[in-house]
Formats: C-alpha cells, sequence, structure tokens
C-alpha cells in the first residue's frame, strides 16, 4: 500500500503541475502545498511542472523550456509588485562542488536578481555534501512572503521543500540546496529522492 501511495503521489502532483503550468503562464502562481507544520516551520512542496504523463528524471543537466522562463519570469514580476514596499534578500545558497546544482543555483539567483528580490551564492562545505533536499529559511513573520516566492520558482524546482524558521533579519530570506539534482524534459530540478525515485 505504502508502494502505491509513492506511485500515485508523483502523477497527482505531474496533474497539479500541468494545471499550474498553465495558470502561471497566464499571470498567476500558487503557494507551494502545505504537507506537514509545527512551531518550528512547515514541510512544502513544490509541483512537478511536466507535459508528458509519465515523468523521467535524469541527472544530466536539462535546459530550462521557454515557457517555463515565461513562467517564473512572469510570477516573480507579479511578487515583486506585491511586495514593492518591502525590503526583500532572497539568497539561494549551495556548495560549489557539483557541476548541475551550480547551475541550478545560478538559475534561480539569476531569476530573482532579475526583479531585484536577491541572487544566489556558491560556498565550499564538503559536509553539506552528505546531505539531500531543498531548506527554506526565514523568520516565521517572513513565512508567507517565502512560500510566496518559492511557488513563483516552481517551472525551476519541484518536489519537498523544508520551512524553517530561523532569527534570520526580517526581509531575509535562504533557499539552500542540497545533494545531487535530477532533471525532468522541462528542465525542472527536484533535489526530492521520494520524488524521483517513484517515478522511476
Amino acid at each position: 500500500m505504502k508502494k502505491l501511495v509513492w506511485i500515485l503521489v508523483p502523477a497527482l502532483m505531474v496533474f497539479v503541475g500541468a494545471t499550474w503550468f498553465i495558470n502561471t503562464t497566464g499571470g498567476t502562481y500558487p503557494l507551494p502545498q502545505v504537507l506537514d507544520s509545527n512551531a518550528r516551520g512547515m514541510l512544502l512542496s513544490l509541483p512537478v511542472v511536466a507535459t508528458d504523463k509519465n515523468v523521467t528524471w535524469q541527472p544530466d543537466w536539462v535546459e530550462s523550456s521557454q515557457p517555463g522562463r515565461k513562467a517564473v519570469t512572469q510570477a516573480l514580476i507579479q511578487v515583486a509588485d506585491e511586495l514593492e514596499d518591502r525590503d526583500i534578500d532572497v539568497s539561494v545558497l549551495a556548495d560549489a562542488g557539483s557541476p548541475t546544482r551550480k547551475k541550478v543555483t545560478m538559475r534561480l539567483g539569476d531569476a530573482l536578481a532579475q526583479q531585484e528580490l536577491g541572487g544566489y551564492r556558491l560556498q565550499s562545505s564538503p559536509a553539506q555534501e552528505r546531505k539531500v533536499g531543498v531548506v527554506l529559511r526565514c523568520t516565521q513573520a517572513d513565512g508567507m512572503i517565502a512560500r510566496r516566492i518559492l511557488g513563483a520558482l516552481a517551472p525551476y524546482l519541484g518536489g519537498r521543500v523544508a520551512l524553517l524558521y530561523t532569527e534570520l533579519p526580517a526581509g531575509t530570506i535562504e533557499l539552500e540546496l542540497l545533494g545531487e539534482p535530477f532533471f525532468n524534459s522541462q528542465g525542472q530540478a527536484a533535489f526530492d529522492p521520494n520524488l524521483y525515485s517513484a517515478a522511476e
């Protein structure tokens, strides 16, 4: 039964992701789904953006699709307009050891920088190589803003994201990428092993 659930969840995420993709290219974007929450943060899920029913994931770099790039740009413009009275700085963080992880970091950071919402920072931390996943950090007060920005980036990033409340300065948000990314045919990256292992 557990195996069946993990098969059905990615299939549902593809359906939701396809709907999301259509809506976003029209100028709207949803919040990531909340899978769990407590006083320390949330477990979020970003939809799989794919046009093929049977999504396949590969470790080799895949360029994002033109509709995907357009969707991210339009969604971030909308976010920037909504937050024009706030000083928001989103840093996409990653260890520089992996070429594909570095490319995903730069892709996300450059998209944010174009709308003056942040950028990326590569660092050297060998201990982080053993970890896998995506971590979003911010104050609890900035939690909704962080989720809105994360939702706008979904054509570039899918799967589970851990949102952790921290003592960062107000308006400061960190998005850390850990482990090796896998890519679908639309160039969307996932660091969630539950997602791409279930789709195999």
